[in-house]
């Protein structure tokens, strides 16, 4: 029957508990490199995602311009037919 032992190999391999203090600054080194990678990775979606909404907060913009605009084109056209023209009639 195999051990853990007896498989070739686990005889190198460390514990937490087994590790002296030189080694877990290479284990604080390992786990701070995942971290680094993992806020890198979420960065970059966490950027890819901005560039999103803000694409389309542009267009809303847009859309808001547009409509003011509109909105003055129809509000110069209002005020121009309430103006009364007059003209001199005699009798």
């Amino acid at each position: 029957m195999n051990t853990p032992k007896a498989i070739k190999g686990m005889q190198h391999v460390r514990t937490i508990q087994s590790l002296r203090k030189e080694d877990s600054n290479y284990l604080k080194l390992f786990m701070l490199d995942k971290e680094r990678a993992r806020i890198r990775m979420e960065h970059e979606r966490l950027t890819i995602r901005l560039e999103i909404l803000n694409r389309r907060l542009e267009e809303i913009e847009g859309f808001f311009s547009e409509f003011h605009e509109i909105e003055k084109e129809h509000e110069s056209e209002s005020k121009s037919d309430t103006e009364w023209n007059t003209m001199h009639v005699s009798y």
